[in-house]
């Protein structure tokens, strides 16, 4: 699982302000350059943050019965808004960045 967030400068490039994984997920590095799942979900100075997911399925039964589909990786991404325009991470003058 990675927690990402996504900050749009005023010319509408979106970018990670700050991105956190657990259990072997990849997460992204500060300022990189990431793209929203559609274009045009932020605006300009806006955030948003996504959440991307991914297991691999293996059925309780799977030594009783034959299942073809036993270890599919299943994977999703949740995007939303943050309440008060940003997620605050850190301290500072912008609270809403962790990039140095």
């Amino acid at each position: 699982m990675a927690i990402t967030q996504i900050n749009a400068d005023s010319a509408g490039v979106t970018k990670v302000a700050w991105s956190y994984s657990h259990n072997g997920k990849d997460d992204y590095f500060c300022g990189e350059g990431k793209n929203m799942p559609s274009a045009g979900m932020i605006g300009a100075g806006g955030y948003a943050i996504m959440v991307e997911a991914e297991y691999e399925y293996k059925p309780i039964l799977e030594n009783f019965a034959p299942i073809t589909w036993s270890g599919k990786p299943f994977n999703d991404t949740v995007t939303n808004s943050p309440r008060n325009n940003c997620v605050e991470y850190g301290s500072g003058v912008d609270k809403c960045k962790a990039c140095p």
